[in-house]
């Protein structure tokens, strides 16, 4: 399920009259037409949809004529699903749910088609309990009440990955898909015993809770993700330094790669300068959030689906394509 939310990245006046540097006329000095977009975003305590945010509005002032509807979903699991439908224009999605989503495998339940536009940056799952939890691993989960964000969203996709490695089963638990900001507030309440997040880190959520509350952050063995690795092949070990939460030590959890995708039929043109426009202002782009740092030319094509034709063209203009 989806929400449109009544922002539209649009620019000031003087940008339909392209003074927002990037109104170009066309070769006979025509404005180009105007193209309206939407991009699914995810809720509003995660990383998603400040970066969608973001990006749009560099978007919007390099190429005026592109506009871009920002809206709240499910999250990466949805996410791949609405642009794969052609419900959505571009969105944001793991690497793993992109090529479920081709194949019509894990939550798909046909294929879709959908490419990607660049990989952007790793997310993370962020696993919070309040300070006097008696829980200190997931193996101490068994008849928790469990915060897992909004049922389309990638972070319940992760936890039943992990199921097999510490003896879970999903009658063994309370789970509560509510959006990411509700999942912080239960947790500060008292209303569940764990919040999890999957994000780009630090998560704002995450961030907002250590800061203003008394939690803390549970790892994830080192050799369950090991095990994950092996097995499912698209996991990957993030560590949260001690300076990036303020925790005593560094903290180890589970992660996998976050992809900008379009859907199928999106015009070459169009997508070539919404590449454009994110790559040649990478100044601008890491203001957004801080995984934008991540966001780089030389790995935006290790992607898990096919590139769009338009992407592809700037990536071969600027050589990171041969």
């Amino acid at each position: 399920m989806k929400r449109i939310v009544t922002l539209v990245v649009v620019g000031l006046v003087c940008a339909a009259f392209g003074f927002a540097g990037g109104g170009q006329e066309t070769g006979t000095g025509q404005t180009p037409e105007e193209i309206q977009l939407n991009w699914a975003a995810a809720g509003v305590g995660g990383t998603y949809y400040p970066l969608c945010i973001g990006l749009s509005k560099i978007i919007h002032e390099y190429y005026p004529e592109i506009n871009i509807t920002i809206e709240t979903t499910g999250g990466g699991v949805a996410n791949a699903r609405l642009v794969g439908t052609g419900d959505n224009d571009i969105g944001l999605s793991n690497s793993n749910f992109c090529l479920f989503a081709t194949q019509g495998t894990g939550p798909y339940k046909e294929p879709h088609v959908l490419y990607a536009v660049a990989y952007v940056y790793p997310a993370a799952l962020h696993i919070l309990v309040n300070e006097n939890s008696p829980i200190k691993s997931l193996h101490d989960v068994k008849g928790k009440k469990i915060a897992v964000g909004p049922a389309g969203g990638g972070t319940i996709q992760v936890f039943r990955d992990m199921f097999p490695f510490y003896g879970l089963e999903e009658s063994d638990l309370k789970l509560s898909y509510i959006s990411f900001a509700d999942g912080a507030n239960a947790l500060r309440d008292g209303n569940v015993d764990v919040n999890m997040v999957i994000a780009g880190p630090p998560a704002g959520v995450a961030k907002e809770l250590m800061e203003t509350a008394k939690v803390r952050f549970i790892s994830v063995e080192t050799d369950v993700i090991e095990a994950m690795k092996e097995k499912y092949g698209y996991y990957l070990p993030v560590v949260f330094p001690k300076s990036m939460f303020g925790t005593p030590e560094d903290v180890t959890t589970i992660g996998g790669g976050v992809q900008w995708i379009v859907r199928d039929g999106l015009s070459e043109d169009v997508v070539y300068k919404m590449t454009k426009a994110v790559f040649e202002h990478l100044d601008e782009a890491k203001q957004i959030h801080p995984v934008a740092r991540y966001i780089d030319p030389q790995t935006a094509i290790t992607v898990s689906i096919p590139l769009h034709p338009g992407a592809e063209k700037y990536y071969r203009e600027i050589g990171v394509l041969k």
